[in-house]
């Protein structure tokens, strides 16, 4: 053993080894490596996915506790430096008493965590855990991390369809917020960086090109932190998955000055690891391998969304269709709400003049403040559409709808308190509407609350079995590592509602993962279809990508959402509906 590790490793216990960095940089891999070498990394590990079909070996404890800590420095796993981040003393509280309850159980035989989140506070840990504490920072280009996310995210607003609750803003704030990605980056890898200069003995940096070509950690963990983990078996690590050549529209979504402060930011990471693990800077394994994609289906898709947009919006491109009717007073109680529905512009003078029509034509109408608020609310307006909504609810408390509406608007400022609040409302005046039941348990499970998701849903479950509710559940028992639990349920479920076979034989395919990732995906693949016919591809992209501002993730989007939709539909029906 080297005379650095003989030094700074205690003999009476293990190290507690921290797995960390950016998201989509392999962090999961080295985890389940790690696990598969007998290192305990929780008591209760979130399952697999679609996106990560081996698992995430996270700890649920863990990751609610680090959500949580996010959430009191008002931000959430989308930190970009928006706000100053902290831990407080109530924050370090939670961490010791979980790092307790870990030590209670495999204090001598060591103990392992791995989340992105973690990323974020390394210096509480390294004051908690002392010199038990080790690091695995794992490092990976940010253009090929932003890819992996933005592919990852552009999917779950394909499996939205034409639905727009629940969490779908939370993904196409990649795209609605211009960089985010890029910055998200940049906060999570900085800090990795300070934490890396100032551990050096404690800190193994390991850039995912050379873990995905062979680089093998337990070995390398072993003989400088003193442990005795088993090598993974054959077939954990999968070279044929990475893929790391880019498309050369991401340099669009990043401008030349951030561009500037990723490359030195990786390039700082890089010359650590270097040095740490004997490799070259201008080995192969590290190139970046930039590729232009197909134009042609892209130019077409952006015309046909461009064309749709222009024919909701009315026969006179440029022209509000709120000034149109306020001159030519064609605002009736009956075509108010289609009005707004094909409304696309803001202009303060004509929407000031519809608040006056409706002040003086309908005060009373909760309908028209209902569509006055889904217009605001479509662009963004919240307190605009905050207030619409507040008087639907003023002329009719007892009408669910307005009080659903009240939280979308509520969650998508962050009154994530306050929306819990209206949706719990809106489902206390109308339990048989499955998008309340939905939105509430989605935005539980979005600050980490899986426990609660599950115990919401699980109760409408018992007195009906609604698809959209008991595939959010599975996806949730999923999260939570419950695959057999929830297989079960299932399939008591297609004993007694055989009607729904599909959706039960789909949910089933999902719950075998990972040994069934391709039937998994194949699988969801057919319900997308079922649920969104090819021809109603066009409206999907408009009513996604048409309120996003910048040009560069304007296509960005449309096009992940064209290779998506070339893997669940018949290729040759996708270009036909977009020519």
């Amino acid at each position: 053993m080297p005379a650095a590790a003989k030094k700074n490793i205690r003999h009476d216990v293990n190290p507690v080894i921290i797995c960390t960095g950016f998201h989509r940089s392999a962090t999961s891999l080295v985890a389940q490596i790690l696990h598969s070498g007998g290192l305990h990394m929780g008591n209760r590990l979130i399952g697999s996915h679609l996106s990560n079909p081996d698992g995430h070996f996270e700890d649920v404890e863990l990751v609610t506790l680090n959500d949580a800590l996010l959430r009191q420095n008002g931000t959430d796993w989308r930190f970009h430096d928006e706000v100053p981040l902290s831990c407080n003393e109530q924050g370090l509280a939670s961490l010791q008493a979980y790092i307790a309850r870990r030590d209670a159980t495999h204090r001598k035989t060591g103990w392992g965590v791995k989340d992105p989140r973690v990323s974020l506070f390394l210096p509480e840990w390294a004051q908690l855990l002392g010199d038990r504490g080790r690091y695995v920072l794992v490092i990976r280009h940010w253009a090929a991390s932003m890819q992996s996310l933005l592919n990852r995210h552009s999917r779950i607003v394909v499996e939205h369809g034409l639905a727009v609750s629940g969490d779908r803003e939370i993904h196409r704030s990649f795209w609605t917020q211009p960089g985010l990605a890029a910055r998200m980056w940049i906060a999570y890898c900085s800090r990795v960086l300070d934490f890396a200069q100032r551990q050096p003995d404690r800190v193994l940096m390991l850039p995912q090109p050379l873990l995905m070509n062979g680089f093998e950690p337990n070995g390398w963990i072993n003989e400088h932190w003193g442990t005795d983990l088993a090598a993974p078996p054959e077939g954990v690590i999968k070279p044929e998955l990475l893929n790391d050549q880019l498309d050369d529209r991401l340099l669009n979504l990043v401008t030349p000055a951030l561009r500037g402060t990723l490359n030195r930011l990786w390039d700082q990471l890089l010359k650590i690891a270097s040095k740490q693990l004997k490799f070259h800077l201008s080995d192969p394994q590290l190139e970046v391998k930039w590729y232009k994609g197909e134009e042609p289906l892209l130019q077409r898709a952006c015309r046909k969304v461009e064309q749709y947009c222009a024919r909701e919006a009315g026969d006179l491109p440029g022209e509000s269709p709120a000034v149109q009717s306020s001159q030519n007073d064609t605002f009736t109680l009956n075509n108010f709400a289609d009005q707004m529905q094909r409304c696309r512009q803001t202009d303060p003078v004509a929407l000031a003049r519809v608040v006056n029509w409706i002040r003086d034509q309908a005060p009373d109408a909760e309908a028209i403040w209902q569509a006055y608020g889904n217009f605001a609310l479509r662009q963004g307006m919240y307190e605009t559409a905050e207030h619409a909504f507040l008087q639907a609810v003023a002329v009719a408390p007892r009408q669910a709808l307005s009080w659903f509406k009240l939280g979308q608007v509520y969650e998508r400022v962050g009154r994530y308190g306050r929306a819990e609040v209206h949706y719990q409302q809106a489902l206390s005046l109308d339990a048989d509407k499955p998008g309340w039941l939905l939105a509430l348990a989605a935005l539980k499970a979005a600050h980490g609350d899986f426990e609660a998701a599950v115990s919401l849903l699980d109760r409408d479950i018992e007195s009906r079995a609604r698809p959209s509710i008991v595939r959010m559940w599975v996806g949730f028992m999923m999260e939570l590592g419950r695959h057999e639990a929830a297989a079960e349920r299932v399939k008591a479920l297609a004993e007694l509602h055989a009607d729904q076979a599909p959706t039960w034989n789909h949910l089933l395919a999902l719950l075998a993962l990972p040994a069934n990732a391709r039937e998994a995906r194949s699988q969801m693949n057919g319900r997308l279809r079922d649920e969104v016919q090819v021809t109603d591809l066009p409206a999907v992209l408009a009513q996604t990508v048409g309120t996003v501002d910048s040009p560069a993730a304007f296509r960005d989007l449309t096009w992940r959402m064209l290779k998506q939709w070339k893997e669940i539909y018949p290729e040759a029906e996708v270009r036909r509906v977009f020519s």
